[in-house]
């Protein structure tokens, strides 16, 4: 049995939104970006050079909207109400 205090429903009511598609968002995806290239080496065998990006994507789980590109922002968001 789960209890809900007051203090978690009035979070609930709360919530922020996303601006693209106005869901309701209590978590944020997040994702980091490869980059690099590819080709082939003086014997004929596949190479990569990969790279990280240099930050993430904080993204509405629903849409994919990107909501922001640095943790302290995305914190931000999610105390917004």
């Amino acid at each position: 049995m789960s209890f809900i205090t007051n203090d978690m429903a009035e979070k609930k009511l709360n919530m922020p939104k996303c601006p693209k598609c106005e869901a309701e968002i209590e978590i944020l995806s997040y994702s980091n970006e490869e980059y690099g290239k590819f080709r082939l080496d003086n014997e004929g065998h596949p190479f990569h050079n990969v790279q990280s990006g240099d930050g993430y994507n904080y993204n509405c789980p629903e849409c994919g909207h990107i909501i922001a590109f640095e943790e302290e922002k995305a914190i931000k968001f999610l105390r917004s109400c």
